[in-house]
């Protein structure tokens, strides 16, 4: 989707991970296409950032710091 990419976290539960959270995936920089960074299929990690009123999951996408790989 041109807003962000459904993730699949369970069988039969899904989250949005929308564009804009893509950025830290993308070096900082603003993500024109999501599937410049991301593909159907991909497995990523990510954390569930907010539950509305309705049950719908926002996903923000887990990024190891590289200090902390040092």
């Amino acid at each position: 989707m041109n807003f962000g990419a459904f993730i699949s976290l369970l069988p039969g539960k899904d989250g949005l991970l929308h564009v804009t959270k893509l950025r830290s995936l993308n070096k900082g920089q603003r993500v024109e296409n999501v599937e410049d960074v991301v593909s159907v299929g991909q497995k990523i990690q990510v954390e569930i950032s907010d539950i509305d009123d309705k049950g719908k999951l926002s996903l923000i996408p887990v990024v190891e710091d590289e200090a902390a790989q040092v």
